[in-house]
Order: structure tokens, then C-alpha cells, then sequence
């Protein structure tokens, strides 16, 4: 899963991955994410597999400002009354933190994915 502004050529030939619903794209196989790095890559994009996401993710309370997170998350998850965000990079993790999130691994939140 990813979510960043890709060339029209780029966005045109992994399109079938793109779910405007949630703006972002989303692999649902192996090959499937194979296929889009080969296409990121030959369009001039750094690719990158996290194995471990939760080191991306941080935890707002629901009910509090998270508007600024949001925007540089790519993901995100509501568990009781908590948001857990998987941020698109550790600059952005950092910047969450920075705004009041706590990392995941100084919870005890256990996220969905």
C-alpha cells in the first residue's frame, strides 16, 4: 500500500490498483506488488518493502486534532477510542510525534494488520 502523487504515465499504467475511495493503492497479491515496483521503478521511483509497518504507526486519542497526521498517514485504523495511522515515512512518524501521537510500541493498542 502507498499513497503519493505519481507521474500521469506512471498513475495511468497502475491504475487498477488505485482505490479512489481511500486514496491510495492497494496490492492484494504478491505479484501484483511485484508488477507496480517494476512499473515505479522503470518511471524513475525509489522503491522500498517495510516488512515491518508498526514501526510506522502512531496512536492519537479519536477525539482529538489529527488533521495534520492524516494528511501523511496512509493508512489508518479505529480501535476503541484510539486512531492508529500507519505514516508514509519515518520523517512523518516523527512530525506525528511531534504533534501529540504516541508511537504504537509505547501502547498496548494491537492493531488489525
Amino acid at each position: 500500500m502507498f499513497k503519493e502523487y505519481l507521474s500521469e504515465e506512471a498513475f495511468k499504467e497502475l491504475s487498477e490498483f488505485y482505490s479512489s475511495e481511500d486514496y491510495r493503492f492497494e496490492f492484494q497479491t504478491k505479484t501484483n506488488l511485484k508488477e507496480a515496483r517494476e512499473v515505479l521503478e522503470e518511471n524513475g521511483y525509489e522503491t522500498k518493502l517495510i516488512e515491518n509497518i508498526k514501526q510506522y504507526c502512531v496512536v492519537k486519542d479519536k477525539y482529538s486534532e489529527r488533521r495534520d497526521i492524516l494528511k501523511k498517514s496512509v493508512y489508518n485504523e479505529t480501535i476503541e477510542d484510539k486512531i492508529v495511522f500507519v505514516m508514509k515515512d519515518k520523517g512523518a512518524v516523527e512530525e506525528a510525534i511531534a504533534l501529540g501521537a504516541q508511537p504504537l510500541n509505547k501502547t498496548e493498542i494491537e492493531p488489525l494488520f
